[in-house]
């Protein structure tokens, strides 16, 4: 089974402030998906073709990143934040990340089975 860290190089890429035109997208807290991958295996090939899909896009909007993924929705957490949240693997689980995309930076928030997701609990916590 391929994992997350399998199709990353072994160095952390990491881009300070604004990403330059054309750059793309830098993926934080890669560690916690590798993580979440290991818990729950059903969900492994999703995380790694996400992973490699995030760095190379450079979406601008959320229709953009529509245009490759059809279910992300953006939602607003208890401090009136957007995050955005896809569902995986036949909505058997949710990854919630925060892009942004005028930095090109995509972080990692959450990945949870879909019985926990519906409990709301995570919009509190973010």
């Amino acid at each position: 089974m391929r994992r997350v860290h399998d199709l990353q190089p072994a160095v952390a890429r990491r881009f300070p402030g604004k990403s330059p035109a054309g750059s793309r997208c830098n993926l934080i807290k890669e560690r916690f998906l590798r993580a979440a991958a290991d818990r729950y295996p059903k969900a492994a090939k999703f995380l790694a073709t996400w992973v490699v899909t995030v760095r190379a896009a450079r979406w601008r909007n959320l229709a953009e990143l529509r245009q490759a993924y059809a279910s992300p929705g953006q939602v607003l957490v208890a401090r009136r934040r957007p995050v955005i949240v896809f569902n995986v693997c036949g909505n058997s689980y949710r990854l919630i990340v925060a892009i942004h995309f005028d930095h090109q930076t995509a972080y990692t928030l959450q990945f949870l089975p879909h019985a926990e997701y519906n409990k709301d609990r995570w919009k509190d916590e973010l």
